[in-house]
């Protein structure tokens, strides 16, 4: 039986895995691609971020990859596979505070393992970050040790010792793996030039996990609200985010006939923030939805913020969820 290739992309929080998803399924538009994302919120958000176009998106929510259960993974993973002959590979995006290992043995396991295989790990690595996110949260060297490539991204913001210092560290971490800088002309047929993780892996799969998952202890808040938000107002809140903030990101309704025309899609890395209006889906329901995460923020302050955003409207509601990771 022909088994479809699964691809794993991991790395921290913002250090470019959607950006890298959405330039193979530009790259690579003749080819049909499952794909299973992982958010921590209990909404869909990453769906908003991937260009995915016709080829099938699964969203696990709840929790971070490595916590989430292996049976959730494997029914998302089946669901894709049961259209195996229209697939040609499956990318699985795992959230930036996962440890990749339990995610690993998932595919391994009996029932999954006759449909698909690991052709490859690739874990993105932020040069700027790197080195404090690696001093804070064990995490973050687990993703690059698994890794079969490491593309280094954000080398734009980086200082060049910055730049020497992650590629020695990654080296170490990572002697068998592929470095690139995700920044160049990377050609990206290179990331499925069957690598065939399984084979070169086997003692790592076989292990069994002592229940101690790595995973980053991170804050997230979720604020959902069916209002149209001020712009300037939000605009306010977005220049002046708590100073724990790690990672934020999202959709917005804004006010104004063109918010109901379009979403704007939030991307918060550090203090670095951008808004890309676009098309709402038909049927899709006017709201915003916005995920934070970072540690030792102040959920109440950044919450009575938000809120105070949000235009009167019939039926209009908010939520705010602050759970520990």
């Amino acid at each position: 039986m022909v088994r479809t290739p699964v691809t794993l992309i991991t790395g921290f929080l913002g250090a470019g895995k959607s950006t890298l998803i959405n330039r193979i399924l530009a790259q690579f538009s003749e080819q049909r691609f499952g794909i299973v994302v992982n958010e921590f919120g209990e909404v869909q958000l990453e769906s908003a971020v991937i260009d995915a176009g016709i080829d099938e998106v699964v969203e696990l929510s709840g929790g971070c990859m490595c916590c989430v259960t292996r049976r959730d993974l494997g029914r998302a993973l089946k669901r894709l596979l049961a259209h195996r002959s229209q697939l040609d590979r499956v990318l699985l995006e795992a959230s930036g505070a996962s440890d990749p290992l339990p995610v690993i043995q998932t595919l391994s396991k009996r029932g999954l393992a006759s449909q698909a295989y690991l052709d490859s790990v690739i874990t993105v690595v932020d040069l700027e970050r790197f080195a404090d996110y690696r001093s804070r949260y064990e995490v973050v060297e687990a993703q690059v040790q698994h890794a079969d490539i490491v593309l280094l991204s954000k080398s734009a913001y980086a200082e060049h010792g910055r730049k020497e210092a992650t590629h020695a560290a990654v080296r170490e971490l990572a002697p068998q793996a592929l470095l690139a800088d995700m920044d160049d002309r990377l050609p990206l047929v290179t990331l499925f030039a069957g690598h065939g993780y399984e084979g070169r892996h086997r003692d790592e799969l076989a292990l069994e996990s002592d229940g101690v998952l790595r995973h980053a202890e991170l804050n997230s808040l979720l604020f959902e609200c069916e209002s149209p938000l001020e712009r300037e107002a939000l605009g306010a809140v977005l220049n002046d985010l708590p100073t724990g903030l790690i990672r934020a990101k999202g959709y917005v309704y804004l006010d104004g006939r063109d918010g109901h025309k379009h979403k704007m899609v939030l991307q918060v890395v550090g203090r670095r923030r951008s808004l890309e209006a676009v098309r709402w889906q038909r049927n899709e329901p006017r709201k915003t939805a916005l995920l934070f995460l970072g540690h030792e923020i102040d959920a109440d302050a950044l919450r009575t913020r938000l809120e105070a955003c949000a235009l009167e409207s019939a039926g209009g509601d908010t939520t705010m969820r602050v759970t520990p990771q």
